[in-house]
């Protein structure tokens, strides 16, 4: 961090620990600021604080920060001198409950060897109890602990994946590797990057990992999302020696793939898209896993290395979103099992669902009504699809980020089986997103138009005005129902 960032971290945590003390509000607790996290793009901020009190006082005080962001950053906005302010989003910080049960459990160790020297071994591990239901998930650095005579649970799911020895040898390789993922980016291909990282920086490696696209609010809440650096950012980071490409076909690496061909020995790739026809020697593509998340997970197993809280929540996270909350067609018993094993290593199933699937801004719920009042159903029922126009978009205040999800409303109309969400992400410029449930293959709908994907769910950007793309998506996407 070099000093510029540093000082500008400083001073947003001295700044909102003042503008929280003014606060006057009785459903805010003693709040102390312990910390403040900046992404490296500076385009958002983690505030973590402590709350004294009991945990219905803890949980009432966390919401209203969170309904209170807003208000806080507007009056740091009048604070600091900054072109652009960091999105906040404030995180519950353990460290000093964790530090005051270290000190307990020390003690208790003590008295236990004073009493009977020999008697038993008390366990204790800095690195694997989760966080408690509902809470953000532990950092890898900060750690938890366990108590005496316990042990971290461990994940013995071993699933039907076993990655090809010249990716692992690849891998094994690797100090330096640059490790890079899709343009618009999802929770699978952002927690299956993390978790690599992680996985490789337990190696011995020093990762660098690369987004095309800016992080949404809820992906930047997943632990060490703050890591991941933006195309631009790349050069003074280099040279790398091997190149990894997650959830995708290398080239929807967009702006990254310069560096992962020209700046790196060596390229790998690992994906569950049965679109992705790369042609590589160090590649490993799953059509039949649920999510990356799973082939991540096995890359690590056979790495030899043990999960802990902040890695089960990334391959989570992964897993969560691409099966739907483990509602879409993908979720096989093997899916579970992973989850389970996840969740039993530390993974905070409510946090990481909330986070995902029920946080949501007020501009993004306003922008629902206009949505919904935007479906349109084929006349035969089988197709519905929404269309958004870029001045919509524009003067909603919704990230382009974050307008994927929007697809999941014509989805849910009793009878459709193709359901699409076209954004004009720019005049001439389209995007779509496509859904089904049962009998037709959307990856092959995006394969017509330019892209690829899943059989149930796929994506595509087209060329031409947002009425021209519609209307050659839905005569595609009701010649494919016709044809089942």
């Amino acid at each position: 961090m070099n000093l510029r960032v540093e000082r500008l971290r400083e001073e947003i945590k001295r700044e909102i620990s003042d503008i929280l003390r003014r606060f006057k509000d009785p459903r805010i607790g003693f709040v102390t600021v312990t910390d403040v996290e900046l992404s490296r793009d500076l385009e958002h901020a983690k505030v973590f604080v402590s709350v004294l009190g009991t945990e219905e006082e803890k949980e009432e005080t966390m919401k209203t920060l969170t309904a209170a962001t807003g208000y806080v950053r507007s009056e740091l906005g009048q604070r600091i001198r900054i072109r652009r302010l960091p999105e906040l989003v404030f995180v519950y910080d353990h460290a000093v409950e964790r530090g005051v049960r270290i000190t307990q459990i020390l003690h208790q160790l003590h008295a236990q060897e004073t009493a009977a020297p020999v008697s038993r071994v008390a366990t204790v591990a800095f690195s694997g109890a989760g966080p408690a239901e509902g809470s953000p998930p532990l950092s890898s650095s900060s750690g938890a602990v366990v108590e005496p005579d316990t042990v971290l649970p461990t994940a013995d799911w071993s699933g039907d994946f076993a990655p090809p020895a010249v990716v692992l040898e690849a891998l094994r390789r690797a100090r330096r590797p640059l490790i890079a993922c899709h343009e618009q980016p999802d929770p699978d291909a952002v927690g299956s990057m993390l978790a690599l990282g992680g996985f490789l920086r337990a190696l011995g490696a020093q990762p660098t990992m690369v987004c095309p696209d800016p992080l949404s609010r809820s992906l930047f809440l997943l632990p060490e999302a703050e890591q991941i650096v933006l195309p631009a950012q790349l050069d003074p980071l280099g040279p790398w020696d091997v190149g990894i490409v997650v959830d995708c076909d290398p080239i929807r690496t967009a702006a990254a793939l310069p560096y992962l061909q020209q700046r790196t020995q060596e390229l790998v790739n690992i994906d569950h898209h049965g679109t992705n026809d790369a042609d590589l020697v160090a590649r490993w593509v799953r059509p039949e896993a649920a999510a990356c998340g799973e082939l991540i997970y096995a890359v690590g197993r056979a790495l030899g290395v043990p999960l802990n809280p902040t890695l089960a929540t990334q391959l989570f996270a992964a897993l969560s979103a691409d099966t739907g909350s483990f509602r879409f067609s993908n979720t096989r018993p093997r899916t579970l099992r992973l989850a389970a094993a996840l969740i039993e290593a530390g993974a905070p199933a409510a946090w990481v669902s909330h986070v995902l699937f029920e946080e949501k801004d007020w501009n993004y719920v306003r922008l629902i009504g206009a949505v919904v009042d935007r479906l349109q159903l084929s006349p035969d029922g089988r197709v519905a699809w929404a269309s958004l126009p870029y001045d919509l978009i524009q003067q909603s205040g919704v990230p382009e980020n974050e307008l994927d999800g929007f697809v999941s409303y014509p989805r849910m109309v009793g009878g459709v089986e193709v359901a699409m969400l076209l954004r004009e992400i720019q005049p001439g410029t389209v995007r779509i997103s496509l859904r089904s449930h049962e009998r037709v293959d959307v990856s092959q709908l995006a394969v017509r138009l330019g892209g690829g994907g899943h059989p149930r769910a796929a994506g595509c950007t087209v060329a031409g005005s947002l009425e021209e793309v519609e209307r050659r998506a839905v005569e595609l996407a009701q010649a494919a129902v016709n044809q089942r």
